[in-house]
């Protein structure tokens, strides 16, 4: 039987699942984490196959701990960095927002 290694509350699963067509009902065959990378080591140890951020895992993936059989597939998802705007000016604040942007632009 096979496990879908998956976030609390994350719902990757069933959009990937839906994208290629497929109904598989992930709910029932799935162990769920808190965290990403728990869920890359379960993979790694074979418990499952895990699913996320293309980002979180290439290492992995290039070192030949994790195997990538299909392509990324885009999300449409976003976050916001918010912040009040008399705080944005401060030293702390610009600095992370100038490396969070920069981060971005990778």
């Amino acid at each position: 039987m096979r496990q879908f290694l998956t976030l609390n509350l994350s719902t990757a699963w069933p959009r990937w699942l839906e994208s290629v067509g497929s109904n598989i009902d992930c709910d029932r065959q799935s162990y769920q984490f808190t965290q990403q990378g728990l869920a890359v080591e379960a993979a790694k140890q074979s418990a499952g196959v895990a699913i996320g951020r293309l980002r979180f895992m290439t290492k992995a993936i290039e070192s030949g701990e994790l195997l990538a059989p299909f392509s990324a597939m885009e999300t449409k998802q976003s976050y916001a960095l918010l912040c009040m705007e008399s705080m944005r000016d401060r030293p702390k604040i610009a600095a992370f927002i100038h490396w969070v942007k920069a981060e971005l632009a990778q």
